[in-house]
């Protein structure tokens, strides 16, 4: 029988903020950079990333994705 992996939203939650925060870095930029390259504020970018607020909208999190020349990993 084959076990099967239980991720909570809030882990996946986690995940997500966690690989934005490391496509940023790798890009090598800043919250602020990104901030205005997205259209996403700072304070939210900083938030998803630290886990303070979990609401970051779909929207936001694509052009996130966009800005850092991501978008292809909605495809995976």
């Amino acid at each position: 029988m084959e076990a099967t992996n239980y991720t909570t939203n809030s882990d996946m939650l986690t995940l997500l903020a966690s690989r934005v925060k490391e496509y940023r870095l790798a890009a090598r930029m800043s919250q602020k950079e990104l901030a205005e390259q997205s259209g996403v504020s700072q304070t939210t970018i900083s938030h998803f990333e630290q886990g303070v607020s979990r609401n970051l909208t779909l929207a936001n999190f694509i052009s996130l994705l966009r800005a850092l020349g991501q978008e292809e990993r909605l495809a995976e």
